[in-house]
């Protein structure tokens, strides 16, 4: 992700974050004993667990990634960045917002490795 926001890729700096934040959800349902071929599915089992108290995780980190409303962020989650990015024209993000992003990428990926290290028997 950095090397392509350095590069001026953000169409593709977008999608490579939500990618780095779903290959740890994978990892974490993966250290719960679960898999998933299904982004949906990810994020329902996910927050299942966050639930029941099982994983660690606050649900505004998922919201960040995936609100299950649109009413439930203001700003565009990371799903909906990626399909605008993605699927869409845009290939400009502001920069504040980018840096954000990154900040918050490399934040969730740091809370994904101390939740994995801490689960591992």
């Amino acid at each position: 992700m950095d090397h392509l926001v350095r590069a001026g890729f953000h169409d593709w700096a977008i999608p490579a974050s939500f990618y780095a934040h779903y290959h740890c959800l994978l990892a974490l349902l993966r250290a719960h004993g679960y898999e998933s071929r299904n982004q949906e599915c990810t994020f329902a089992a996910i927050e299942h667990l966050v639930e029941q108290g099982t994983l660690a995780l606050e649900k505004e980190d998922l919201h960040r990634i995936a609100a299950g409303t649109r009413d439930e962020l203001e700003e565009a989650d990371i799903v909906d960045l990626r399909e605008r990015f993605q699927y869409g024209t845009e290939t400009v993000y502001e920069k504040r917002r980018m840096e954000e992003l990154q900040e918050q990428t490399k934040g969730f990926i740091e809370k994904a490795k101390t939740l994995l290290h801490g689960s591992r028997p």
